[in-house]
């Protein structure tokens, strides 16, 4: 007679037609087919799959017999791969994506927060603000307006005054203009074929900020050169930025970035006239590059605006040697961006 004995520490030795056997100590079958146990439990079915599968993602565990779930986005539980859970508050246009991801400008949801979010760049910029207006000047003159605004009264002879405002192709001789891939822009013409003191406007198409909320900018390229080869003809003529308000008068914006001031250097004396804008703050001189400026905006959220550019000359004609951009303003890339979000 023989018999066979186990030991486990109470671990489960084997199943059996769908059953467990499991022995605290130790279990002998004798040749009588009885069992002895010091401590053990046979178990029901076993929940282990015969091919050895995965079980159902909802399990039952031994020791607590508490049931257990997958992760899933919306339970108002942030789980392992999610960034946020709100709950039934997810929303591709709130904090916490119906994704489980944060909301961020870039990822083409518009979220708290943002005007937009939208990869072309008419539309939205990269800080998810709304575009209002757009002008590359690539197209021609569009909505834009210019013209003579002070008229020295000559009798259309040689280099009498004349609004000289056009898109014309960027020269080669400028360098590279800071928008890749633009090859026209806005020209004040060259002030060395017309004599003052005078001076000529280009401005925009309306621009509505009655939805508009801050930051509202105003951004453009430009290069300019007027008069600036000589320290002593260095403000003589002057470019300025201005605004009118509701078809009101154009103001000087008085930009932070001008570099100086529309003065009077003597030549103007016999004539008893001098540049229009004598005295204003003013970009003067030769800028040397194209240069990107940005103009705050927001004290004219709500109203209805247009933005003039301004080149005022004096007296004199320039008639001694100059470069492809002296006595000229250059405008290109013309936008204004703004929050569109209520406060």
């Amino acid at each position: 007679m023989t018999s066979d004995c186990w030991r486990s520490g109470g671990r489960r030795l084997s199943s059996s037609a769908g059953f467990a056997l499991c022995l605290g100590v130790a279990a002998c079958s004798g040749a009588d087919g009885e069992s002895e146990a010091s401590t053990g439990t046979v178990s029901g079915p076993s929940t282990e799959s015969s091919s050895g599968g995965e079980s159902d993602p909802s399990s039952t565990t031994e020791e607590s017999g508490e049931t257990s779930s997958a992760p899933v986005c919306g339970d108002g539980n942030v789980d392992p791969g999610e960034e946020c859970d709100d709950g039934p508050g997810n929303s591709d246009s709130g904090s916490c994506t119906s994704t489980c991801a944060v909301n961020v400008c870039g990822d083409e949801l518009v979220g708290p927060g943002e005007s937009c979010d939208d990869p072309d760049p008419e539309v939205c910029t990269p800080e998810c603000l709304a575009v209002l207006f757009v002008d590359p000047i690539e197209l021609g003159e569009g909505a834009w307006q210019h013209a003579l605004i002070d008229d020295p009264g000559c009798d259309g002879g040689d280099y009498c005054a004349a609004d000289l405002w056009s898109v014309q192709p960027i020269p080669p001789d400028l360098g590279p203009p800071l928008e890749q891939g633009s090859q026209r822009a806005w020209s004040s013409g060259d002030m060395a074929s017309v004599r003052g003191p005078a001076s000529a406007r280009l401005w925009t198409p309306t621009l509505d900020l009655s939805g508009a909320t801050a930051p509202i900018t105003l951004h453009f390229d430009h290069r300019y050169g007027l008069k600036g080869e000589s320290p002593s003809l260095v403000g003589a003529d002057g470019a300025i930025v201005e605004v009118s308000i509701d078809g009101g008068p154009f103001e000087n914006l008085l930009l932070p970035v001008y570099n100086g001031s529309v003065v009077d250097i003597g030549q103007c004396a016999t004539l008893g006239a001098t540049n229009p804008l004598l005295g204003e703050e003013a970009f003067v001189g030769k800028s040397g590059q194209w240069l990107r400026e940005s103009v705050n905006l927001d004290a004219f959220a709500g109203q209805v605006i247009e933005i003039g550019f301004r080149l005022g000359s004096d007296c004199a004609s320039y008639t001694v040697p100059y470069d492809v951009d002296s006595v000229t303003w250059y405008l290109d890339n013309v936008r204004l961006t703004a929050s569109t979000v209520a406060d």
